[in-house]
């Protein structure tokens, strides 16, 4: 009787909220969009579970449990009953075949071979790392000694990447330099000045 009671007060508790936000949904929305917005609010007959599976009545717990469940249990409590009134209960069992088990390992030695491999990893990671830092330093070297063989050969040879200094200029310096004055070439430190 009470959960029929509880259903009906579910049912009309959604029957409700469907009408009254059918209600705001009409208030707001203009009423050439909301016929069509809000109509899925009146469907109020979604909330009467029992027509929604088809008769199916929720109250009723024939239907939840399985027959003989209580004549089990009966049995199972007598038995538990029984068991305990008489203390000396011996259980005789006989192992029939031990299986040898292969691969097997306890926590110890599997964290062991965690252990193992964690420090084969960390070598190889730090043989790594020494190796990466080797060819940075070897890389360094590389670039200064390309840097300074760079400058020294654009300070010394005019013609090397030097797109600057054109045929014109080269001109006027060996000009300069028959007249003997002050000649820029070949782009050295011109001391004391």
């Amino acid at each position: 009787m009470r959960c029929e009671k509880l259903t009906e007060r579910a049912v009309a508790f959604c029957a409700n909220i469907f009408t009254s936000t059918y209600e705001q949904c009409i208030d707001e929305i203009s009423p050439v969009s909301s016929w069509v917005l809000c109509r899925p609010m009146k469907l109020t007959h979604i909330c009467n579970l029992a027509e929604f599976m088809g008769g199916f009545n929720i109250c009723d717990s024939t239907n939840q449990s399985n027959p003989g469940l209580g004549e089990g249990y009966i049995a199972l409590k007598n038995s538990m009953q029984i068991l305990t009134r008489n203390r000396d209960v011996f259980i005789q069992h006989r192992i029939k075949c031990l299986h040898q088990l292969f691969n097997v390992q306890d926590a110890k030695e599997t964290g062991d071979r965690v252990m193992h491999a964690f420090d084969e990893k960390f070598i190889i990671m730090n043989m790594v790392k020494t190796a990466v830092n080797v060819c940075v330093a070897v890389l360094f070297l590389r670039i200064f000694t390309a840097a300074v063989a760079y400058h020294e050969q654009y300070l010394t040879n005019i013609e090397y990447d030097n797109v600057y200094i054109t045929g014109r200029f080269k001109k006027i310096d060996r000009k300069r330099k028959k007249r003997n004055q002050l000649t820029i070439l070949p782009l050295k430190k011109v001391y004391g000045v």
